[in-house]
């Protein structure tokens, strides 16, 4: 038996569609956070940001709401170079580490709403796309060494961009590795 649009409402152009007016809502809800008038509650935003993030990595449906909110997204805190999730501190860097930061900085500009980012390492002068695509390779590498288990990873995408997920062992919903 095949699944109806109406049973997967984040497949195909739908989900891409969705996301839109996700982003969108995401979007005038801060600016209206601004003015002190929200419009989505927190629980609210959590779980649209959730949402956008399924549909980004492909999966096809939706969860109930109440097992969603409780999952928080990752934030990262420039000036004290911190990676949180939710009220955990995953990671924290003693020593500068622009290439790390340059990715969570990347991922925070966008909410954390999005499970992708485009590279944000740009090619130096005099280097090849082969040791750019390495140097992305070593900053996810080194982003992921020494996360607590259970919480977030990142990964490449050959080059072009760096997706954060859930970790499997997480034991919730499972987002392509």
């Amino acid at each position: 038996m095949s699944a109806s649009p109406q049973d997967e409402p984040l497949a195909g152009s739908a989900g891409a569609h969705a996301s839109a007016v996700f982003a969108w809502l995401l979007e005038a809800n801060a600016r209206a956070i601004l003015d002190g008038a929200p419009l989505l509650t927190p629980a609210g935003a959590s779980f649209l940001r959730q949402l956008i993030v399924m549909a980004a990595v492909g999966v096809s449906s939706v969860l109930e709401p109440e097992t969603m909110v409780d999952r928080a997204l990752p934030h990262s805190d420039a000036s004290e170079r911190r990676l949180w999730l939710g009220g955990v501190l995953l990671k924290e860097f003693r020593q500068p580490a622009p290439r790390q930061t340059a990715i969570l900085d990347a991922f925070q500009a966008r909410s954390w709403a999005y499970g992708h980012v485009s590279n944000p390492l740009p090619q130096g002068p005099g280097e090849s796309e082969e040791e750019a695509r390495q140097r992305l390779h070593d900053a996810i590498k080194n982003l992921n060494r020494g996360l607590p288990a259970g919480t977030i990873r990142f990964r490449g995408d050959g080059g072009l961009g760096v997706w954060w997920s859930y970790s499997e062992s997480a034991g919730e919903l499972r987002l392509r590795d």
